[in-house]
């Protein structure tokens, strides 16, 4: 697969490099040079689009650089700091819709961008950001396997509300 991917992207003019794995094997054929972990006693994070991760555990982590709340809290303010929020694989959706959420209600006070937020709204946005510094503990595993699995199923669960809506599909080996 490395081969067939390596030879795809060539295609496109595209050259691959800073590779990495959570298995030792997978990365015998690639050069030191490019090798971006590279197995030794320090479990160290690897970092790409947002996203970090921690080869050995093989979980992911988020490590959000979540600046100071600014002392004017503002719609400009409160936009600049939300869409900062990235989340490439979508696991921390349901965090990150209560701060769409957020801005849709500032947006229906039809206020200017640089005008203070009313008192409860610079609360809330208050209580989110303080709320936000406990994803540094947050580990996902990559993959979760059960032992001996022969059977596949497909597992759906969507909600709804008047303010927002979600679904979500697990792949589960049984």
């Amino acid at each position: 697969m490395q081969r067939q991917l390596i030879g795809l992207m060539k295609e496109g003019c595209f050259h691959l490099y800073k590779w990495s794995a959570n298995s030792e094997e997978l990365l015998k054929d690639v050069l030191a040079e490019n090798k971006e972990f590279l197995f030794n006693e320090n479990d160290e994070l690897i970092k790409t689009l947002g996203l970090s991760c921690r080869p050995r555990e093989d979980t992911f982590m988020y490590q959000m650089n979540l600046q100071e709340v600014p002392v004017t809290i503002t719609k400009r303010t409160v936009l600049s700091f939300i869409s900062k929020l990235y989340d490439p694989l979508g696991l921390l959706q349901p965090i990150i819709i209560k701060a769409k959420m957020m801005i849709q209600k500032i947006w229906l006070l039809k206020i200017d961008w640089d005008q203070n937020l009313p008192r409860q709204e610079i609360e809330n946005f208050q209580r989110y950001v303080a709320e936000l510094h406990q994803l540094k503990d947050l580990k996902i595993p990559r993959c979760i396997l059960l032992k001996d699995s022969v059977a596949v199923q497909l597992i759906g669960f969507a909600d709804a509300s008047a303010q927002a809506y979600g679904a979500c599909l697990y792949h589960i080996l049984a």
